[in-house]
């Protein structure tokens, strides 16, 4: 099974379609690192690579990430002609499996993906630290970013609460479990229910962030307790004073994600055991 699920990775992932998609998503960083790029020349500093967790903060391109793993997962569960062949040579819970496998590890890669990206894009301005950088603290702690029109939205606490490379960390494993979840989600839905009630169920978790940034703060952190997609958002941890907090705090969030992917499995079990898997006529 472990082959299986390596192929059905490697055949998910690495493809010209999601080749497209980071492509886009560069594109996109790229509009947050000009303005960088130009703070970088008037104050003279280089930036850490920790900078791009800013821009996973922003609530635009955190809604754009999380449309673009709906994306990512989209072509799943597989049933098409090779997919049905391996559900009928491996019985439908070995399949199951192997697709949960697959996304476990396309989650991982995705991400890897993202930091990858912003990684290559610092490189002209890098600062060569684990620790946040003057340059962060300096947008942080003054009105530079107002000044030189920054984007900057990490909380000065949430900076002060742990060294960089810890929160980097931190982002590391939380985003990737919530691509995890939203694949894990595309598979249950689309086994118990069709594809397309899966896409548009994924698709609202994916804009809340769009939607919320509007709303005041206490409806804000409200909505924030439940939302997966709204945890992309890292630098909005560990507010000071809980009165204006937009996040819940970090224990609460890794507690609810385990209980959405146990939620999400169970579901997946669910559909499996009660879906007769009729070829859908996709050949790829």
């Amino acid at each position: 099974m472990g082959k299986y699920i390596w192929n059905l990775y490697v055949n998910r992932f690495y493809t010209k379609r999601n080749l497209v998609l980071f492509i886009i998503l560069f594109v996109a960083f790229d509009s947050f690192y000009v303005e960088l790029d130009y703070a970088c020349k008037i104050l003279d500093y280089p930036c850490s690579f920790w900078y791009f967790l800013n821009i996973m903060t922003n609530h635009f391109m955190c809604g754009a990430i999380g449309l673009s793993s709906v994306y990512l997962f989209s072509n799943a569960p597989y049933l098409n002609r090779n997919g049905m062949y391996q559900m009928i040579r491996q019985g439908k819970y070995k399949w199951l499996l192997s697709q949960l496998g697959s996304i476990i590890l396309s989650g991982f890669s995705f991400t890897a993906v993202l930091f990858f990206t912003g990684w290559i894009r610092m490189l002209p301005h890098m600062d060569w630290t684990l620790s946040w950088g003057r340059m962060m603290k300096t947008l942080a702690v003054t009105n530079a970013a107002s000044q030189l029109n920054v984007t900057f939205v990490l909380k000065p606490s949430f900076m002060q609460s742990m060294e960089a490379w810890q929160a980097g960390l931190l982002a590391f494993m939380l985003d990737s479990f919530v691509f995890i979840l939203i694949g894990f989600l595309l598979l249950a839905i689309g086994l118990l229910f069709n594809r397309m009630a899966a896409l548009i169920f994924t698709g609202i978790l994916a804009i809340v962030p769009f939607v919320t940034n509007s709303w005041n703060l206490s409806r804000h952190l409200m909505i924030n307790l439940f939302s997966p997609v709204s945890w992309l958002q890292t630098g909005l941890f560990y507010t000071e004073n809980m009165t204006y907090a937009e996040m819940p705090p970090v224990l609460w969030i890794w507690g609810m994600l385990a209980v959405y992917l146990a939620l999400a499995v169970v579901l997946a079990l669910l559909a499996a055991k009660r879906n007769h898997f009729q070829w859908n006529g996709e050949e790829e």
